[in-house]
C-alpha cells in the first residue's frame, strides 16, 4: 500500500460552496453530466466575482449501491457567500468531525481497490458510515493515470460492538 492509499480519520470544515443537482444514469457514463454541472458551478463562481477556494467535490447521495439513476450534487469550494440562483445552489457544506479519508492517485479504472481499503479500515475499526460519499478531485486528469482523487465517508463510532481487550478485560474482572 502506498503512502496515498493509507486512511486517515480528520475533521473537515465548514465551507462555503457553489452547488449543483442531478442524476448520473451509471459510474461508468457519468463524465459528461459532471462535466456539465461542473461548469455550471464554475461559471457561476466566476460571473459572481468570488474566488474559488478549493477542489471541485462530487457527493453521491446515496449509500446504497445503485446500478443505475444515482443522485449526485457538484460543487466548487467558495471564499464567502453568493446569493443563488434556479441551477446553482450556494450554502455551507456542514463541519464533519470524524471524516475517513484515503487518496487514490492513478486512473479511475482502478479506484474500486481505494474503496475497498476505505471500507475495509472503517469496518475494521468499529465505525460505520453516517453519510454521504464524497470525491475531491485534486487533479484532474478526465480519470485517467495522472488523476489525484480524494475518497471521503463521514463515520461514527459503533458504540455497542466490543473489541478483544474489552472483552478480554471483562474476563479477569468477572473472576469469582
Amino acid at each position: 500500500m502506498s503512502d496515498a492509499e493509507k486512511v486517515v480519520l480528520k475533521a473537515v470544515e465548514t465551507q462555503w460552496i457553489a452547488a449543483t443537482l442531478g442524476v448520473i444514469p451509471n459510474y461508468r457514463d457519468s463524465g459528461p453530466i459532471l462535466n456539465t454541472l461542473f461548469t455550471k458551478a464554475f461559471q457561476y463562481a466566476q460571473e459572481n466575482k468570488v474566488e474559488i477556494i478549493g477542489s471541485p467535490i462530487c457527493i453521491y447521495h446515496d449509500n446504497t449501491i445503485r446500478e443505475s439513476n444515482i443522485p449526485i450534487e457538484t460543487i466548487i469550494p467558495i471564499a464567502q457567500e453568493i446569493s443563488a440562483n434556479e441551477e446553482v445552489w450556494v450554502y455551507q457544506l456542514p463541519k464533519v468531525n470524524n471524516m475517513a479519508s484515503i487518496v487514490h492517485k492513478g486512473s479511475f479504472a482502478t479506484i474500486e481497490k481505494v474503496y475497498d481499503i476505505l471500507e475495509n479500515w472503517i469496518k475494521d475499526n468499529n465505525y460505520q458510515i453516517n453519510g454521504s460519499l464524497r470525491e475531491i478531485y485534486i487533479v484532474n486528469d478526465q480519470g485517467g493515470d495522472n488523476s489525484v482523487t480524494e475518497i471521503q465517508y463521514p463515520v461514527e463510532k459503533i458504540k455497542n460492538k466490543k473489541n478483544f481487550f474489552s472483552w478480554l478485560l471483562s474476563l479477569f474482572n468477572n473472576r469469582d
